[in-house]
């Protein structure tokens, strides 16, 4: 009986102590647990109150909405409990674009005058500086250009241009006389197809009118082959405002963008000027002159037109044009209305 008893009261005890350790267990898991909640919801809490910034502010050191600065400015101080952030503005060659709260403005990039670069728009509290090609180069990467390269010059002797110099293409060259044995035979049939047509025609055509400045004719009379009389010198004289805009007027609105393109605006800036002023045609041709005449710059600016004018089979108003200008009295253009 004896040992019975003292079999039972072994296997108690050791009931009670398995227990007391799972209860224990259990205290140290919950604990645990709670431990592991208490962290999470403060993180919670955190995300949330950073989430309670207004747009126009950032959560400083994860405790407090500060406001940002504005574009021009940097954050030189965070805002405290009494006062807001302190913002200071960018110095030369410094800027930034948008509400921020950085510690120093962003540095203005520099054109290299080495890799042909020259300043399109200088740089501003609120923008970076904008570089542009220098004149006679061009960028193979227009869409991010470090580097533009000279513009290639044909061999006046062997080649002729196909395709003149822009900010974005390279000029094209090819050889003289090049592809001639059937090129004549492409042309000749147009030609001949069409002699009748501009021999009934010829009345209506503005090549056959007699000289006006109220003349607009950009019609070439093509396969003629009859001697160009010698042109007269041209004179440079200073393009004012007054007068691009009366030249503008006297050229054929359909003429601006291949004359444009002869000048060599490029494709990019005569697409982006015909947009800007789809609706306003005569404003269309003095922007794409007044932008020429921006890289141009004034000297020789008028003898060069006055050519591209002929080029463009424009010669009678070239010729119009010059007649206004140059025998006008005393310099008025408001007598050439």
């Amino acid at each position: 009986m004896k040992l019975l008893y003292l079999t039972a009261l072994l296997i108690a005890v050791q009931n009670t102590k398995t227990a007391h350790l799972t209860t224990s267990t259990t205290s140290e898991n919950g604990s645990s647990i709670a431990s592991t909640y208490s962290s999470s919801h403060f993180s919670l809490r955190r995300l949330k109150r950073q989430s309670n910034c207004m747009p126009d502010g950032y959560l400083n050191k994860g405790v407090r909405c500060c406001n940002k600065c504005r574009a021009g400015t940097y954050l030189k101080k965070s805002c405290n409990g009494t006062s807001p952030s302190e913002c200071h503005p960018c110095e030369e060659q410094g800027y930034t674009d948008s509400d921020n709260h950085l510690s120093s403005c962003l540095r203005c990039i520099q054109c290299q005058e080495g890799n042909g670069q020259e300043v399109e728009i200088e740089c501003r509290a609120t923008s970076n500086t904008k570089c542009r090609c220098m004149k006679n180069h061009f960028c193979k990467t227009p869409e991010k250009c470090d580097r533009c390269f000279p513009c290639k010059e044909c061999d006046n002797n062997t080649e002729e241009i196909v395709r003149i110099c822009t900010r974005t293409n390279d000029t094209v060259c090819k050889a003289k006389g090049k592809e001639q044995n059937y090129l004549w035979l492409i042309v000749l049939v147009p030609i001949l197809a069409l002699v009748p047509l501009l021999y009934w025609k010829r009345k209506a055509l503005p090549c056959n009118k007699k000289k006006s400045f109220d003349t607009k004719e950009c019609v070439a009379f093509i396969g003629s082959n009859s001697p160009k009389p010698e042109e007269p010198a041209v004179p440079d004289i200073d393009l004012t405002e007054d007068i691009l805009q009366f030249i503008a007027g006297k050229i054929e609105p359909r003429a601006y963008h291949q004359l444009g393109i002869h000048l060599g605006l490029g494709e990019p800036k005569l697409q982006q000027l015909e947009a800007d002023y789809r609706d306003d045609i005569k404003r269309q041709g003095y922007n794409v002159l007044y932008s020429w005449l921006q890289s141009h710059g004034k000297k020789g600016a008028f003898p060069k037109l006055i050519e591209a004018l002929r080029k463009e089979s424009c010669a009678y108003t070239a010729d119009n044009i010059m007649d206004a200008l140059i025998n006008r009295k005393e310099n008025d253009v408001t007598d050439l209305e």
